[in-house]
């Protein structure tokens, strides 16, 4: 008799699985599968205390669900790329936690794969994931992965697309682009984001910025005015507001139907990686980018830098005489008037980012100048093109071999 019900354990165990159970004391070993029964996974009996320090884990939680990549992510060592990797190979948390030391070396870095193959940090690593789970669930926060039919599709064909999303309210996947900019706009910036997103939006595009104080906040404004759809991306989870003087525009934006957008779960800090990241996420979810209003060192430039290597379009207004001369329109006077050579110097571009301004804009401008009204209905036919299929990240051998 155990807690009041009488259990007959019986045991089907492969030598694999019972050598990685009883030796490396990973996985529970109490069972309710009978002799004879087929099972590709043995399953755990629910009603069985943690006994002998042995880990409870669930083996069935699948790695490729919110649960499991939050897991994943949660396993000290492992990031994004691993968690990646070990989802597509195994299908389930408990495959992964079976595999024996040798299958997971090809996967796992050395450096987390003792985490890897340690109860306690699979133990804390599912606490963790289910706290996040609660606590977004209390938050009216849904989380889809990146193997969900739901995540957004272009999402899927940047270099290097998120795990995960959190999302509250409605994420609609179709006819979406980028409008950002400094968080410091002249005059200039200010009429050129407020036209253009306002005639952008009364044509059912929907606008996605980051919510940032300055040109983000104008144009998600100018879209709520037009009665048009908006999203904003954030850097932070989804139980706070950043910034915080923009609580009330988020909220608005919710009531509008539009959406609030993490990569980061709950409770997570906008810190500046995750403030470059999300810049990815902003292109990544749209067709094409708007950059209102920039100088040629600033935070818009990061999500330049994302657009041009997902191969989205870039679109920049070309400031008048009077603008001409200010220096937070700089940057866009470059991206619309210089070739991608000189941008390279400019920009001190690196890596993948200088092979592709050297190669695919060596002679021409990355962006697309916005002169005028007058350019309005050609900008709307371009952004009718098709996106590019799914982009590998540019080749380093063949970086090499143009610069060396």
């Amino acid at each position: 008799m155990f807690y009041g019900v009488t259990v007959t354990f019986w045991f089907k165990v492969r030598i694999r699985f019972f050598r990685r159970c009883f030796h490396q004391n990973s996985v529970p070993l109490t069972y309710n599968a009978k002799v004879g029964d087929e099972y590709n996974q043995i399953r755990p009996y629910d009603g069985f205390p943690q006994i002998l320090g042995l880990c409870m884990i669930d083996p069935d939680i699948q790695s490729r669900s919110p649960h499991g990549l939050l897991m994943l992510l949660a396993l000290p060592g492992v990031g994004r790329h691993t968690a990646e990797k070990l989802a597509v190979q195994f299908d389930t948390i408990g495959a992964i936690h079976c595999a024996v030391e040798s299958d997971l070396r090809s996967i796992v870095p050395s450096r987390a794969l003792k985490t890897v193959l340690s109860n306690n940090s699979w133990e804390k690593a599912d606490e963790d994931a289910r706290q996040v789970l609660d606590s977004s669930r209390s938050h009216s926060v849904r989380i889809i992965s990146r193997f969900d039919p739901e995540f957004p599709c272009l999402l899927t064909r940047i270099p290097d697309p998120p795990l995960l999303l959190h999302i509250k309210g409605r994420l609609r996947q179709e006819k979406l682009v980028a409008a950002v900019g400094t968080r410091s706009p002249s005059t200039f910036g200010i009429k050129v984001a407020q036209r253009i997103t306002k005639f952008i939006a009364e044509r059912n595009w929907g606008i996605v910025s980051g919510l940032a104080i300055g040109i983000d906040t104008e144009c998600h404004r100018a879209a709520l005015n037009a009665n048009g759809y908006t999203v904003a991306v954030l850097a932070n989870g989804l139980d706070s507001v950043y910034p915080a003087s923009n609580k009330k525009l988020a909220d608005e934006i919710l009531a509008s139907g539009g959406a609030l957008v993490a990569e980061q779960p709950i409770g997570a800090k906008a810190f500046a990686q995750n403030l470059i990241q999300r810049d990815r996420v902003q292109s990544g979810l749209s067709v094409a980018t708007f950059v209102m209003q920039t100088d040629i060192v600033g935070g818009s430039m990061h999500t330049v830098r994302f657009t041009l290597l997902q191969h989205r379009q870039l679109f920049v207004p070309i400031p008048t005489k009077l603008y001409r001369d200010e220096p937070k329109s700089q940057g866009i006077i470059a991206l619309a008037e210089q070739s991608g050579s000189k941008l390279a110097s400019i920009l001190s571009a690196e890596d993948s980012y200088l092979f592709l301004l050297r190669t695919t804009f060596a002679g021409s401008p990355p962006a697309y100048g916005i002169r005028g009204a007058e350019d309005y209905e050609h900008v709307l036919e371009l952004l009718g093109r098709p996106v590019p299929p799914n982009i590998a990240p540019i080749n380093e051998a063949s970086q090499k071999e143009l610069f060396t």
